[in-house]
């Protein structure tokens, strides 16, 4: 694990936190930023063949891929850019604490420089996306192909990565050609035209439609009126216990979508 780079991204997560306009999402604890080294490696994977950034040892561990040097790497990283830490208690974690970049802390453009764009450009949009929102970025990494492929306790492969549909640039939003711009703007245009010339033609009276057909209240009707009443209750509950099986984690159904 080369700790200098696991800590230019900790510090560059943090940074770009610090855009957030709530107090409370400028702050991210270590469940938050791991996360965020994970995708940082994820992103560079696949854009190298799947070779990592940060050659950190990543594992299935209880929520997600995790590291204990890592973990360890996150207070030395903190404050090392005078981030300020604020201890508190969360579902997740007991007694954790959740740090946020100061006014002496460097900005996110002074750090992006020492970072590959392929990495920046994605931490800055997981970081706005999922902010300190553990549940959602949890699921979000659960769900990425080297968790897929793996189960508890296994070391994660980022070998063949499906390649993503679109890329994305340093702002997070998709990037545009100029043929593309070109095109939206003549179309904007267009659309301007017609509303427009609909705005200037003359305004047209138009009766509305009663209808003719009344409505039917037969024995078909009631039936099933009666059949909806019967199943409004929904399914009873119970109780039991269900097992799966060790081979559940590599089923077919957790392969990664490479759609």
């Amino acid at each position: 694990m080369d700790s200098s780079k696991v800590d230019r991204i900790i510090q560059y997560a943090l940074a770009v936190a610090a855009d957030e306009d709530n107090t409370f999402e400028r702050e991210l604890g270590p469940i938050h930023l791991i996360k965020y080294v994970y995708l940082a490696d994820l992103e560079y994977a696949r854009a190298h063949r799947g070779e990592t950034f940060t050659g950190v040892a990543w594992i299935f561990h209880k929520f997600g891929p995790f590291d204990i040097g890592v973990n360890d790497r996150v207070a030395i990283a903190a404050n090392a850019i005078h981030a300020h830490g604020r201890q508190l208690d969360t579902q997740y974690e007991k007694t954790t604490l959740r740090y946020a970049a100061t006014d002496d802390s460097p900005d996110a453009e002074s750090i992006r420089k020492e970072l590959p764009p392929e990495i920046t450009a994605w931490i800055r949009q997981y970081v706005h996306k999922y902010k300190a929102d553990t549940a959602s970025l949890l699921h979000f990494v659960y769900l990425t192909p080297p968790m897929l492929r793996a189960r508890p306790g296994d070391a994660l492969s980022f070998a063949d990565l499906p390649k993503l549909k679109r890329s994305q640039d340093d702002a997070g939003a998709s990037a545009r050609t100029a043929k593309e711009a070109k095109r939206l703007k003549e179309r904007a245009n267009a659309l301007r035209a017609r509303i427009a010339a609909r705005a200037e033609a003359p305004k047209q009276e138009g009766a509305l439609v009663k209808p003719t057909i009344a409505p039917r209240y037969d024995d078909l009707y009631f039936e099933s009126i009666a059949a909806i009443d019967r199943t409004e209750g929904g399914i009873g509950a119970a109780h039991g216990r269900i097992e799966f099986g060790d081979d559940i984690w590599h089923s077919p159904s957790r392969e990664p979508d490479d759609s």
